[in-house]
């Protein structure tokens, strides 16, 4: 599968010099990358970033706020860093698709290169030139995304899938939390702690819960509180304090608990299920999941220090994230085994000043 966002871009301030494009950025197994390519995929990046901003936060991003008080780092310096290790990933990943007899097809080769020619068609030369982006470069990083793409799921399949019941068998419990810290706030605004009596209050409530029988829910309910469920297992415990979970495994199916308490909860917890089987499936999945991703993350890190990969420093530092981007357009395109479908939305123009 591969994903070619085709976003058509207008700087919405002025560019900055871009001498240096054809310099050569970082290596790979000692093929070249030049900064064109890495830029292309940084600033690609930057504007999906300030898109997501607007769309769903309704602001600009700041690049230049300070994130980081102790460092001064701001927030472009902070996701430039991101983004180029996402892009030294992404290279390091794609160059080992020989390993796995990976190769891209003539077709999915030329339904790149049309995607980067749209690319550079559709793009405002402003844009293109502080992205650093020709056909090149874009038909470069889309290669890397594809190729990355096909190994990670190699790499992921080396995982082992096999996993028993025993090792994923959930239990599913309902419960109700009732806080023995005040919700009133002194002028301070400080919060104002319960009294003992008020606290008495509280745990007698918990107990008339907790004799309910076939009404837990009801009485939970009348208390105006909620019911909560949790699946979990013996190797994943979830939120709960472990007390609460101690009293729920003494617990046989339908019980009801007594009054758990801690230093700021009361708990009431009813035994729902001792082998949730969907729960348990869930679980098995959660587990590949786990394991799969373990496999990745483990042979990327030898890939990363074998010192395949190595960076001009001076050049691969020099990308800075300042002009900011207007999306005129946004189209995705999903190229799979060959077959292509798109959906568009349309914003509002943007132009360079």
């Amino acid at each position: 599968l591969l994903a070619v966002l085709g976003l058509t871009l207008a700087l919405s301030t002025g560019i900055t010099g871009c001498a240096g494009n054809g310099s050569v950025a970082a290596t790979i197994n000692e093929t070249d990358i030049t900064l064109g390519e890495v830029k292309t995929y940084v600033k690609y990046q930057q504007a999906l970033y300030e898109q997501l901003y607007s769309v769903y936060l309704g602001q600009e991003i700041d690049w230049s706020e300070v994130t980081n008080e102790e460092t001064k780092e701001t927030m472009g310096e902070t996701m430039v860093a991101d983004f180029l290790e996402e892009y030294k990933e992404m290279v390091i990943v794609a160059s080992h698709a020989s390993d796995y007899q990976i190769s891209l097809s003539e077709e999915q080769k030329k339904e790149i290169e049309e995607a980067a020619k749209k690319f550079i068609e559709a793009n405002s030369k402003a844009a293109l030139k502080d992205m650093g982006a020709t056909e090149d470069t874009v038909i470069s990083m889309l290669t890397y995304m594809t190729l990355q793409h096909l190994v990670e799921h190699e790499m992921r399949d080396t995982a082992d899938k096999n996993v028993t019941d025993e090792e994923a068998a959930q239990k599913t419990i309902s419960y109700v939390t009732i806080s023995k810290e005040g919700t009133e706030q002194d002028e301070e605004g400080n919060t104002v702690a319960l009294t003992e009596e008020e606290q008495a209050t509280l745990k007698e409530t918990a107990e008339t819960i907790s004799k309910s029988g076939d009404d837990f829910d009801t009485a939970v309910q009348d208390a105006a509180y909620s019911v909560q469920t949790e699946s979990y297992g013996e190797g994943d415990r979830g939120i709960l304090e472990e007390t609460v979970y101690e009293a729920a495994d003494a617990l046989k199916e339908g019980e009801i608990s007594g009054v758990i308490e801690t230093d700021t909860m009361y708990y009431v917890v009813r035994m729902d299920s001792l082998y949730d089987e969907a729960a348990t499936e869930e679980r098995k999945a959660e587990i590949i999941e786990e394991r799969e991703q373990a496999a990745y993350d483990e042979l990327y890190k030898q890939w990363s220090e074998s010192g395949e990969f190595k960076t001009v420093d001076r050049v691969w530092a020099s990308i800075v994230l300042k002009n900011k981007y207007t999306i005129v357009s946004d189209e995705i395109e999903s190229i799979t085994d060959g077959d292509a479908t798109s959906t568009g939305d349309t914003t509002s123009n943007g132009e360079a000043e």
